[in-house]
């Protein structure tokens, strides 16, 4: 099926063909990527883009994505969780929350 690019694309293309360094090569994919239309007839074409973006990447040691220590949660001191739910649910609500903090779990009941 043809994929019927744009001028935009070609131009792109025509960017990354004279690219010389890693990041161009990259940028300009990317472009190409963004400006390709998205149909059946295009999804070998993005794969194949995709996988030049991915082996480029790799190449250069450039990480997608890194864990920020902002979003971290040390896992220190006592921690206090309520559960509402039914009754039928504690077994598994309590499996799992003692799996999470590694301690014992005291279910209280009460009426709502």
């Amino acid at each position: 099926m043809p994929a019927n690019l744009t001028p935009v694309y070609y131009e792109a293309e025509k960017r990354f063909r004279a690219a010389k360094t890693v990041p161009e090569k990259i940028t300009a994919l990317e472009e190409m990527l963004a400006v390709m239309p998205k149909h059946k007839g295009t999804d070998h074409l993005k794969g194949d883009l995709r996988r030049r973006i991915a082996k480029l990447s790799q190449s250069t040691g450039r990480k997608g994505a890194t864990q920020r220590s902002s979003m971290v949660v040390d896992k220190e001191g006592v921690a206090q969780l309520a559960v509402i739910g039914h009754d039928s649910r504690q077994g598994i609500v309590g499996h799992h929350c003692t799996r999470l903090m590694n301690s014992h779990l005291e279910i209280l009941q009460g009426e709502v």
